[in-house]
Formats: structure tokens, sequence, C-alpha cells
């Protein structure tokens, strides 16, 4: 068989990641085993059968209709437990570990399903919840399986992959090309368009006039917020809101959105604003994209309670849209050069001078890089995207809210999961600040899934609308729509201060 072992090199000592794991007394080891086993045989399960159950009831999904869903369900559940098994047993007799991370393996194992899959445990539980739900004929539940892979990939991503990394040095670096992962499948795909998409990173400056810099990124979030406002101005305007109430909506809403970005800009980076001084943070540009989406809830609460209507009912309307300008804006931040990725010799090179990663990294660290903000985009659009097809059901305020949340929260744990390590908050293991509120996010939107009851709230398409109604509203948008270019684009005498 093929592995790998963690032999000690000639004089003392071992490879550099490689450090012998500590072996642990039986009653310790069992104790271990005993709450792995419980939480993912017990917890785990019951958790995404409440989901799932929650999801039938809100969305009003009916029972997978034959038996012939049992019987496949039955041999998907055979098959996933088959193929953790096996994955378990190799991970034991060759790598000489368990398959938790208390417990590791000492050795790296190639063979077996390690040959096809770098991570085959991980593959047959899911492949055994999703036999459970058909079993139980229960659309929600897949749905609930669906998220356990999101899971499972954020955890990979995230944790496991960078810690077998460094616990089998360059070894792993040999194994991964040879096992089989999504990214290896799309790399043919990735290669054709990587030199369009690295010369628009490379765009950073869209003109300059006099002492005045006006960056690519201005344009692209404004773009975004043109589009983003249309669409939820005009599906307000649909459901019966007046031009007043509209009006009053984006007064609230866009300056809430850029003091939140803004606030917490200096919240996370409070040893920089520490070491330039009050003046100079205050002339330094940034921005933090959780801030703004915290200014957004904030600016609809004082709507909602102004006008009296059901926050729910109205972030329903609004966070899709809203996202809409995100996926918009983070092709903004690919032309900015900020949010950058870890090196990856598959990448993309930011070698304009204005680009924040050179910037802050130096020109002497310009080496291809992870497009990170393409991958944030592509999450946030697919997020989108589910929650105009849940919006096609009836559905109780709050559900679309809580499902789009929960997939932008999990797609962005793992797009941070990629992020450049200079990025990690020193008190959280190396977890970043995306990490920490997808975290809060995640838990806020499982929780409004599973309370979400009554009658439905969505008598129509989230993106259908009376486009008549627009034309009373569009003064408006154009207002916003160059406030927000002159807030984001606008730089003086040089890239990245005021």
């Amino acid at each position: 068989m093929n592995t790998v072992v963690n032999e000690p090199l000639p004089g003392g000592g071992f490879e550099p990641g490689n450090a012998p794991i500590p072996r642990r007394g039986r009653t310790s080891t069992a104790g271990i085993m005993a709450g792995y086993v419980a939480v993912f045989f017990g917890l785990l399960p019951l958790l995404l059968w409440s989901l799932g159950n929650s999801l039938n009831v809100a969305l009003a999904l009916p029972e997978l209709p034959g038996r012939h869903w049992g019987v496949g369900g039955a041999a998907l559940l055979g098959a996933g437990l088959a193929w953790m098994a096996w994955s378990m047993v190799l991970l034991r007799v060759v790598g000489g570990g368990w398959p938790v991370s208390h417990l590791p393996p000492v050795r790296l194992v190639t063979s077996g399903p390690y040959r096809l899959s770098r991570h085959p445990v991980y593959v047959g539980y899911v492949a055994a919840a999703a036999g459970l739900a058909l079993l139980d004929r229960s659309p929600g539940e897949l749905l609930a399986c669906g998220l356990l892979a999101l899971g499972v990939v954020d955890y990979v991503v995230g944790y496991e992959g960078p810690v077998l990394r460094r616990r089998f040095a360059g070894t792993y670096d040999q194994y991964q090309p040879r096992s089989r992962h999504l990214a290896h499948l799309l790399l043919p795909l990735w290669e054709r368009v990587r030199g369009p998409v690295e010369w628009l990173a490379n765009q950073p400056v869209l003109l300059r006039v006099g002492p005045t810099i006006w960056v690519t990124y201005g344009l692209f979030v404004a773009s975004g917020t043109a589009v983003a406002m249309t669409l939820m101005l005009g599906r307000l305007a649909t459901d019966g809101l007046g031009p007043h109430a509209l009006l009053t909506y984006a007064l609230v809403l866009v300056p809430s959105m850029a003091l939140g970005g803004r606030l917490l800009w200096f919240v996370v980076a409070w040893e920089q604003v520490r070491t330039l001084g009050a003046w100079r943070a205050i002339r330094t540009v940034g921005l933090v994209s959780w801030g703004t989406y915290i200014g957004f809830f904030a600016g609809s609460a004082v709507f909602a309670a102004v006008e009296q209507v059901s926050l729910l009912w109205l972030l329903d309307r609004m966070v899709p849209t809203v996202l809409v300008c995100s996926v918009i804006g983070r092709i903004g931040c690919l032309t900015y050069g900020c949010c950058f990725g870890r090196e990856w010799p598959h990448g993309i090179r930011w070698y304009a001078p204005e680009s924040k990663v050179v910037r802050q990294l130096g020109p002497d660290r310009v080496c291809p890089r992870i497009p990170v903000q393409v991958l944030s985009a592509a999450a946030t659009a697919a997020a989108v995207l589910t929650a105009a097809l849940v919006s096609l059901r009836p559905a109780p305020a709050g559900v679309v809210t809580g499902v789009v949340m929960l997939l932008y929260a999990m797609g962005r744990f793992a797009v941070d999961s990629l992020r450049d390590e200079t990025f990690g908050v020193p008190w959280a293991g190396g977890l970043t600040s995306g990490h920490l509120f997808s975290l809060v996010v995640t838990a806020v939107a499982l929780a409004l899934i599973h309370t979400s009851r009554g009658e439905p709230a969505w008598p129509r398409s989230m993106f259908s609308y009376d486009r008549g109604l627009l034309w009373p509203i569009l003064p408006v948008i154009g207002v916003a729509t160059i406030l927000v270019f002159v807030v984001s684009g606008l730089h003086w005498r040089r890239v990245g201060q005021w």
C-alpha cells in the first residue's frame, strides 16, 4: 500500500511539519471516540432531520412520491456507510490513527479510497445522510444534506487541508495532484479565462483628473448599487409602497451601509488605526463588507419601524437584491487588489503598483494568487439564485432571508479560508474576521429558518415587479448611484488616500 511515514531525519528530529503526535491512554482515547460518535452519529443527524422538517414546513414541500425513493435511499445509505468503513479501517491500520482531529494518523494514507478522494470519510458520510433523507422521502432533508456538503467543504478548506499540509510537509503536496478534487476538474476551464481575469485585476485606476484618482472599484460598486436599487425599489413599489416611502428608504439605506462598512473597518483594523493616528486613519481608504450588511440591517430596521411594516417581510425582499450588489462589487475588489488570496501556481498576478496587494506586501511578493474575489462573487451569485428559486414557492416571512443568509455565510466561510494568511485574527487561531462573522450569520440564519411560521409572505416571484412604477423613482436611483461612485471611487493624489 502507498503510505508516507513520519520517519526521523539523519541525526535526529523529524521533517518540518511531521513531528510525531503524542499518544493517549486507552481511557482518554475511548472518551474522545465516544464524544465524536455521539456528535456525528447522534447530534448531527438529529440537527439535519430537524432542519429538513423545518424546510418542509416553511416551504410547503411535498413528500417524495413512490417507493423507489426508499430503495434508492437504502442503496445510497449502504454504499455511504461501506465507503466510510473502508476509509476508517485504512486510516487506522495503515495510518496509525483514527478519523478524528484529536487522534490523527501518523502516516499519510494514499491508497484505496484515498486514491480517489482526499477526504473519503466525509464523502461517505454525506452520501449516507442523503440516503437517509431519501428513505424518509423528505425533500427538506435533502436540502439539509446539501448544506451539510457545504459545511464539509468549509471544514476541509478552512481547517483539515492546511493541517494535513503542515503535518506531512512536502509529501502532502506530492499526493494532492494524484487525488481527485473539484478544483482540478475545473482547472482546464479556469486556464482559458485566467488571462482576461488577470488583465482586469490589473486595472485599478479608471481615470486621473488633476490630483483626483478615480478607481475602477468605484465603478463596479456604483453599478451594483444601481442594479440592486432598481430591483429592491421596484419590488417595494409593486408591493404598494409609495414614492415618499421609497425615497425615505433610499435616504436611510445608502448612508447607513456606507457608515457601517467604514466604522467596522476602524474596529477590525484597530492596530493599523493606532499606528497611523487619527487624522491619517480618517484619510485612509478602508471598508469592511460585513459592516455594510450591518448598516443595511440597521437601516432596514429603522425604516420598518417608521413605516410600520414587518421587518422580516421587508428583509425577504431586500436581502437577495443587496447581495446582487455584492456580486458586482466583488469584481470591483478584484480590480482594487484587496481581499487577496494565498499563493497558488495557477492563480493570477497583481503587478499594477496601485493594486492593494502590491502596496501592502511590496513588489517583491508579486506572485500568482488565488482570485478569491471571483470565488466570492460566484458563491454569492449561487446564494441569490437559490433564494430566487425558494421565492417561487409560498414561504412564511423570514424563510427567504434565512436561506440566503445561510448559503452566503457558508460560501464566504469557505472562500475566506483561501485568503492570504496575513488576514488572520491573532486571537482567533488563524480565523479571519470574515470567518467569525460567517459563524454568527449562520447561527442567526438557522434560527430564522427554524422559527419562521405563519401565512405565506410571497405572492409572486422575488424579481417580478411592475416596470411602469420605476419611472418616478429613477432620479432617486441615479442620485444614490452617483453618491456611491464618489464615495467608493474617489482618491486624492494617490490610491488608498482620501
